[in-house]
């Protein structure tokens, strides 16, 4: 086990014999190593870290100590030269950190770094091209007559510092209506910006989402294009899609109905006012005369008898099949036969 005494928590002024960088900036993900360099070899080193809600609270992050070295975070390493590697940066790391040196004489030094953290913006989106189902980049969006104003949400996520997120049309600003920024969990930001577009008669308007600065990798534009009122008519939405498939169906059916309910009642109670009844008698007389073969057979009046056996779920249709061939032997009235 190894015992080292731990100095008081207050940083004595920067001093010479200790050389830190004043700034340095990682980026989240990354890694990054701060300087110490020293003019005597020490006898212990302490990297602390300022507690960011409480300036007076010090962070003990790895000590060197004596020809030993104790590691207290995982992600924080002293090397050899006594700089302090920081493995994985998360926006939580950024902060001021002390070199603070013990020499052999016990005399201590410190200097420090402010470290910043930063990050790429990791999502860059229009919320309507996002939505659209059929939509593609560029995508494209209407506005109903009812309402001929759409709004357009430009999203970007996961970015640290500030961006530029600016709407333009032709060469032109749009000005928001909405500009909303708020931080994520993992300290990164959130910004939204609406802007408010009336549709124009014949003319199709295409709008540009720009989003640059630092935590852009390089600058990023997204597009929409808001159809013109006139195009409208020739792009139906969803809901119009779906009214015309209903009253085709609808009308199917109906036609369907009264074609064969017509029918149907023809042959029950006219069915001399239907076509071709001289060679509907004489099938359904070739019918009667018919005699199988078998023999079973016995006579019914002019009729043999011949037993069908049909099997099947209800309603498939058993009880219809045996209805249609009294009726092609007997004609109307349908007589009526259930089947089990």
């Amino acid at each position: 086990m190894i015992f080292f005494d731990i100095p008081s928590t207050r940083i004595h002024r920067p001093a010479s014999v200790v050389g830190t960088a004043p700034t340095a900036v990682g980026w989240k993900g990354g890694d990054i190593q701060l300087p110490c360099s020293l003019q005597e070899e020490p006898f212990a080193v302490y990297w602390i870290k300022e507690n960011r809600s409480d300036p007076d609270q010090l962070i003990y992050k790895a000590i060197f100590y004596n020809g030993d070295l104790t590691i207290i975070e995982e992600r924080f390493n002293i090397m050899t030269n006594f700089s302090l590697v920081i493995t994985e940066l998360e926006v939580a790391d950024e902060g001021h950190y002390h070199c603070q040196v013990v020499l052999e004489s016990f005399k201590d030094y410190s200097n420090s770094t402010r470290l910043t953290v930063n990050s790429m913006a990791t999502e860059h989106v229009i919320e309507q091209c996002v939505r659209e189902v059929h939509g593609s980049n560029p995508c494209t969006i209407q506005a109903s007559r009812e309402a001929q104003t759409v709004h357009l949400d430009c999203r970007l996520s996961g970015f640290k510092p500030n961006v530029s997120l600016v709407w333009t049309t032709s060469g032109n600003a749009l000005p928001s209506v909405r500009s909303i920024q708020y931080a994520l969990p993992d300290g990164t930001f959130e910004r939204l910006e609406t802007i408010a577009v009336t549709a124009s008669q014949d003319t199709d308007q295409n709008i540009t989402c720009t989003a640059s600065g630092v935590s852009m990798d390089r600058a990023s534009s997204k597009f929409i294009t808001v159809l013109s009122l006139n195009d409208q008519k020739d792009v139906p939405g969803p809901n119009k899609i779906a009214l015309g498939i209903g009253l085709t169906l609808f009308f199917v059916v109906l036609i369907t109905v009264l074609f064969f309910g017509v029918g149907t009642l023809l042959l029950t109670y006219r069915p001399e006012l239907l076509p071709n009844v001289k060679e509907r008698k004489k099938l359904r007389a070739r019918i009667r005369d018919y005699r199988p073969g078998s023999a079973s057979e016995c006579n019914l009046g002019n009729l043999a008898r011949v037993n069908i056996n049909l099997f099947g779920q209800m309603s498939a249709g058993k009880s219809s099949l045996i209805n249609s061939i009294f009726f092609a032997y007997t004609g109307p009235p349908v007589r009526t036969v259930l089947a089990y």
